[in-house]
């Protein structure tokens, strides 16, 4: 358990910390560093405080047991490697205040199917990389910028590109059944 006097969590910090099944950060917490939960392969469950506005890159990368996860709406961004590997994730729901998911973000998790909000402006490279489950993604009108293979490695049945996209990356990894 995190004391509620602790505003920062450095890079690291609870790296390999096993013995975890579940952890809800408190809300004096306002800044997460670079992996700082990053392999706890017991850790189950994630209750991210709405004094975060984003999920720290490499947060929870690796948290292979992770299957609940709570989203505030103050989170804006998913960066890079947030929930890579991520493996036991099938459900996620994203804040309506995501504008941002990043490189990597939601790589190699078993998400079926994500609803993307409206408010997201970029999809960056490789984000939805290797999600082998992954059917099906609506994308919002607000979405601009789709990053070099963000569906790489999925089993897409359907995916709609809005008009509001004007750059789109490498996609042709994108198998549509």
């Amino acid at each position: 358990m995190i004391p509620t006097s602790v505003t920062s969590i450095g890079q690291y910090a609870y790296q390999l910390c096993t013995n975890a099944s579940s952890l809800t950060l408190p809300n004096s917490v306002t800044s997460v560093s670079w992996y700082a939960f990053s392999d706890c392969t017991k850790l189950t469950s994630v209750v991210i405080p709405t004094s975060l506005t984003s999920v720290a890159p490499g947060m929870f990368a690796r948290c292979s047991s992770l299957v609940n996860v709570t989203l505030p709406t103050s989170i804006t961004a998913i960066n890079l490697y947030a929930f890579v590997s991520c493996s036991s994730i099938k459900t996620l729901v994203l804040p309506s205040t995501l504008t941002y998911i990043g490189t990597y973000a939601l790589s190699s998790t078993a998400l079926e199917s994500v609803n993307i909000p409206y408010g997201v402006t970029v999809i960056d490279n490789l984000a939805f990389h290797n999600c082998g489950q992954l059917r099906s993604i609506s994308l919002p009108t607000s979405v601009t910028r789709i990053g070099d293979q963000a569906f790489q490695a999925n089993k897409l049945s359907s995916i709609v590109i809005p008009s509001s996209v004007t750059s789109i990356g490498n996609i042709i990894h994108i198998q549509l059944l």
